[in-house]
């Protein structure tokens, strides 16, 4: 009989303080959460995965935080290790991987319905039936995977659930529907040891006696279950952090005299729907849409996620969107230990799909203002200070549009739209204006202080902008060549661009 006990068997990866990488159990990995600099992984859609079950263990383990009082107290004495070890011994079976009638995250008996695949189709990067046979092995013809090591399983298995993308899946539902997080940019706050993360994500838990994670439930796991094609409205975080937004089972076999995992079967899972008790996520931004209401943020191609860094930050009022739920507990848990700290980071995560397939996955590291932690809001200021790069960069992209024209527009030629945006494409304008102006934008982050002036903020922000534009339309214009055709197009061009430099050049030298 198969057995890997998440409680007491190695499978979390970790950095120490001072700097070594080992693999620790989750009864480790909670107890000396203060030894540890954080969770590692190559990859950050494991490292969300990991940290959104941590905290649900924590959660259930100290019923609570019932209050930021609770989470600060916590911060700055430890957690209550007896309630930790005294939890994962009373739920010690219910977290064994490959347990013989409840097998952790997993529904027994799926033998019935399901095919035996190979088990790396849970992972992000090969689990697409629409990834082409170059990046995806497991549509080659004959192709055999290495089996899983049962800590590779266990990462995998909870990164699956909270990144299912939408896509076929052919048991119990052709098509299942994606995780409730996984098109979302996820947010997490990140502390000087894997203690203060912890600590500084443990969102108040409000009702513990319903929100419960997948392994307290009985009801949920099993085939008949899943038949019935499933939904359920969220009762809180803790159970959307662990949700079966697919069935899986393991096929474990002795190889080597080791246990590992060459197949899985897998199938749709429980449909989680918005309730009155979870209608935002605790990591997830969310901003107002004319079209479709609130939406949650997410990763777009070709940029950047600091261009929306306003929606991470708490505002006075919620028009126009909802912030993260941990970075308001991060502040507030810092405003009360009434003790001056530095402006913790926050690590964003997320993918980017295109019909289940994932194009890319990113992590983003930003550090929160310093006036964050203080009563004073910044979110108005920052939000400006970004509509003002929003426009630059519009009116960049209408002069280099200008440009283009100009360019194409040989021997009486009407050049077409897309030949235009191909061009300006090519063009270094617009990277070098975006890039170049991601680290001032990290500068006015960083200024902006308790004490700080808000005019000067402003000041030097426009300043900055102001300088990146022109270099940027120097760049571009440099790039196209100094022929008279050329010099005729930049000329044009440069009068679309004039006017807004002139506006920003008044802003930072009035008159």
């Amino acid at each position: 009989m198969h057995s890997f006990n998440l409680v007491d068997q190695p499978w979390v990866p970790v950095r120490t303080l001072d700097g070594g990488l080992v693999t620790l159990s989750l009864r480790d990995t909670l107890l000396q959460a203060h030894r540890l600099r954080c969770l590692e992984d190559a990859s950050p859609l494991v490292l969300a995965a990991l940290h959104r079950f941590l905290l649900a263990v924590l959660h259930r383990a100290l019923e609570g935080p019932s209050t930021t009082e609770q989470a600060a107290r916590w911060f700055q004495k430890g957690f209550p290790e007896d309630r930790i070890t005294a939890y994962l011994d009373r739920r010690r079976e219910r977290l064994d991987l490959f347990h013989p009638t409840h097998p952790f995250f997993q529904v027994p008996g799926l033998d019935q319905v399901a095919k035996p695949q190979p088990w790396t189709i849970l992972l992000p990067e090969e689990g697409s039936n629409n990834t082409t046979l170059l990046f995806n092995p497991s549509r080659r013809e004959g192709y055999s995977p290495n089996p899983a090591r049962p800590d590779e399983a266990a990462r995998a298995l909870l990164t699956y659930q909270v990144f299912a993308l939408q896509g076929l899946v052919k048991v119990f539902l052709t098509s299942a529907p994606a995780s409730h997080v996984a098109p979302a940019a996820l947010v997490f706050v990140l502390g000087e040891n894997l203690h203060e993360t912890l600590c500084l994500n443990l969102v108040p838990y409000t009702d513990p006696a319903r929100d419960v994670p997948i392994w307290e439930r009985a009801d949920v796991l099993t085939v008949d279950h899943m038949r019935q094609c499933p939904r359920e409205p969220a009762r809180g975080h803790v159970q959307g952090y662990t949700w079966p937004h697919r069935s899986v089972l393991f096929l474990p076999e002795e190889l080597g005299g080791r246990t590992a995992v060459p197949k899985v079967l897998r199938g749709a899972g429980v449909r989680l729907e918005e309730g009155e008790a979870y209608r935002y996520d605790p990591m997830v931004a969310y901003r107002y849409d004319d079209r479709i209401g609130l939406s949650s943020l997410r990763f777009r191609p070709g940029r950047g996620f600091w261009r929306d860094f306003a929606a991470l930050l708490p505002r006075k009022a919620q028009e126009g969107g909802v912030e993260p739920g941990v970075v308001r507990h991060a502040r507030d848990l810092f405003r009360a230990l009434r003790q001056r700290q530095r402006p913790p980071k926050t690590m964003v995560v997320g993918v980017f799909n295109d019909q289940a397939k994932i194009e890319f996955w990113r992590a983003e590291y930003f550090e929160l203002p310093p006036a964050i932690l203080s009563d004073r809001d910044v979110y108005e200021l920052v939000k400006t200070a970004l509509n003002e790069a929003e426009e630059s960069g519009r009116q960049l992209n209408r002069a280099s549009l200008a440009l283009a024209e100009g360019l194409l527009s040989r021997g009486g030629r009407n050049p077409i739209p897309a030949d235009k945006h191909n061009l300006v494409r090519s063009l270094p304008g617009l990277a070098y204006y975006w890039s170049d102006l991601e680290a001032h934008f990290s500068d006015f982050l960083s200024g902006l202080t308790p004490e700080s002036d808000e005019e000067g903020a402003k000041t030097r922000w426009r300043e900055a902008l102001y300088r990146t534009l022109r270099r940027a339309w120097q760049h571009t214009t440099q790039a196209v060549g100094n022929d008279a055709r050329a010099l005729r197009a930049v000329a044009r061009a440069d009068r679309v661009l004039q006017p807004h430099l002139a506006e920003l050049r008044k802003k930072v030298q009035p008159a």
